[in-house]
Order: structure tokens, then C-alpha cells, then sequence
């Protein structure tokens, strides 16, 4: 390149009338930088100085409120992104504790809810990730959390786990009176005899708790026949920030 030899450490190959070359050389050969996710499976290629151009991701409209207290011992944490994220890379981490796993995560904002009781000090949140654009960030915030007499529940869902849905359905079920519950539900097919599995659509609303706590939201997602939908809720008490979150695992 430029009159200079490189010597590829891979052989090219040929495909019908294309010559293929590792995506690697031809990417560092032209100044930039290539990593690998192994977790995600995600090539992330950076042009140097070129993050220099890109917007950083900044964390708004956090809860608990930055440095604020709440009476819960279960808080509902959250966030949206300024820019948005490649969900597979973003890591939630509470008090120290990776808690990705258990959490909602979409480009556009985050939602978790601690299963176990949070004593009562201050708690600090990270949130880590890359930018839709490989942009790395790293963001935290602490706040400090009481003890709540009131605890929230999800409770008499539908419908049951285990159950067979199509593209149309409605979740149903009980928690505190005037709740904002998040409905998420993803969907995914498996492929090439079962040995990797694709995500076919995802489908997110926000509805709210009548005065009794009854809820019930119709959903819309593309689902493949024998294929599986898994539904997180989420249960956030206006009044405590009191959290409560379960999952429904279901076929299609």
C-alpha cells in the first residue's frame, strides 16, 4: 500500500470472482484500529483522531437522583443515553457488582431493579459501554437508599410462564396501585439446527397501574413458530421509586 509491501498473516482466498482478504489487515493498513467483543461477538473498527469528532455518551434523567435519597430498599435505577449505545456492550455495575445480566438495556436508556435489599448508605452506579459509533464511555453516580415499609410486587401474571403466544397477546397481572410498569419483550428464532439463536424484533411499552394495581397491555411483536418470546417487566412506585421486576419465559 503506497509503494510499501505488507505482509498478510492470513492467506486471501477466493469466492466466485472476489478476492477476500482479512478484514483486519486492509483496516489497520489504512491507520485504523480493530477490536473484538467476545461476549457480543462485535468487531468495533476506529479510525485514529476519528473519536476526536464523535459526540460522548453522557447519562440523563438518572433515578435515583444523583446524590438524592430514597425510602426504598428496592429503587428502581434508570437512565436514557445522550447518543445512542450498542446495548450488547454496555455493563451496569452496582456497588462494585456486574448486574447486567438482570438488567433492561436498549439504545436509547437502561432499567434495573435490585432482587435483594439495598442497606441502607450510600450505593454508586456505573454504567460502561461503547457508543453506536465506538465511542468507549464509562459514567457513575451515587445516591443513597433508606429502609420502605412498602415493598413492590409483580404478582397473577399472564400470560403463565411456559405458555405458547403469537404475534399478538396481552400482559396482564398485579402490582402497587398507580405503578409505572415497562412491558419489553423480545423475540428470537434458532438457526441452523439450534446451534445459534437470532433475534427477530423487540417490542417496549410504558402503561400504568389502575387505582386497584390491576395492569393490562396489549403487545405486538414478529415472532417465528417455535421460536421464543421473553418478556421483562418492570414495576416502579411513583411515590418510593420502590422497584419490582419478573420475567416471562415463552414460545412462540
Amino acid at each position: 500500500m503506497n509503494g510499501e509491501s505488507r505482509t498478510l498473516d492470513v492467506a486471501p482466498f477466493i469466492v466466485g470472482q472476489r478476492t477476500l482478504v482479512p478484514l483486519r489487515f486492509i483496516s489497520e493498513s489504512l491507520g485504523a484500529s480493530v477490536a473484538y467483543d467476545d461476549s457480543s461477538r462485535s468487531v468495533t473498527i476506529s479510525m485514529a483522531g476519528a473519536g476526536n469528532n464523535l459526540p460522548s455518551v453522557s447519562l440523563i434523567q438518572v433515578k435515583p437522583d444523583p446524590d438524592g435519597v430514597v425510602q426504598s430498599s428496592r429503587p428502581a435505577i434508570s437512565g436514557s443515553f445522550s447518543t445512542p449505545v450498542d446495548p450488547n456492550s454496555v455493563r451496569i455495575v452496582l456497588d462494585g457488582r456486574d448486574v447486567s445480566s438482570n438488567a433492561y438495556v436498549s439504545r436509547s436508556d437502561f432499567l434495573f431493579t435490585p432482587s435483594y435489599d439495598l442497606s441502607a448508605e450510600r450505593h454508586t452506579v456505573e454504567v460502561i459501554g461503547r457508543s453506536t459509533s465506538g465511542v468507549s464511555f464509562d459514567r457513575s453516580w451515587s445516591f443513597a437508599s433508606g429502609v420502605s415499609a412498602t415493598r413492590n410486587f409483580l404478582n397473577n401474571l399472564s400470560p403463565q410462564n411456559g405458555s405458547t403466544v403469537g404475534n399478538n397477546f396481552t400482559v396482564a397481572g398485579t402490582t402497587l396501585p398507580n405503578a409505572r410498569v415497562r412491558i419489553a419483550a423480545t423475540t428470537s428464532a434458532n438457526i441452523v439446527g439450534g446451534i445459534f439463536r437470532a433475534v427477530l424484533g423487540t417490542y417496549t411499552v410504558d402503561t400504568r397501574a389502575d387505582g386497584y394495581g390491576r395492569f393490562s397491555q396489549s403487545v405486538n411483536v414478529q415472532a417465528a413458530s417455535g421460536g421464543n418470546v421473553v418478556v421483562n417487566l418492570t414495576s416502579i412506585d411513583p411515590s418510593t421509586n420502590a422497584g419490582a421486576s419478573a420475567t416471562l419465559n415463552l414460545y412462540s
